[in-house]
């Protein structure tokens, strides 16, 4: 069984990967939405949830720094695919680039609550 502060590691190493998977989608729909795909109102969406997830990633990126964990060697190859998911998605249409999204953040959601449930009161945040 993994220790705690193993356990721990894991959690962010993963969540990092994620909240910068996330951010990378984002890039991905705005670079269509910039290029191919003229869509204002979507566009000025996807940018303020955009924002949010770079909130999130700092936070992720923060604690790496501060534990010194290793983040995963994957983040060129899990940038690249975050970019063309959200690339794609947003050029098969609006419907589409937000299926991607509500879908990511439900797994996020879900995700997030089942490592909440194994933490201790010290480590909450």
């Amino acid at each position: 069984m993994k220790s705690s502060k193993n356990k721990i590691e894991e959690f962010i190493r993963v969540d990092h990967a994620g909240e910068r998977g996330a951010v990378k989608i984002y890039e991905g729909q705005l670079l269509a939405l910039n290029t191919f795909v003229k869509d204002e109102n979507l566009k000025k969406v996807i940018e303020e949830m955009k924002v949010h997830e770079k909130e999130h990633c700092e936070f992720f990126e923060t604690e790496i720094k501060k534990r010194k964990i290793k983040p995963t060697l994957f983040l060129p190859l899990w940038d690249l695919l975050g970019v063309g998911l959200g690339f794609g998605s947003t050029l098969l249409g609006k419907k589409a680039a937000m299926l991607c999204t509500a879908s990511v953040e439900e797994v996020i959601d879900e995700h997030y609550q089942n490592q909440i449930n194994q933490l201790g009161s010290d480590e909450k945040n």
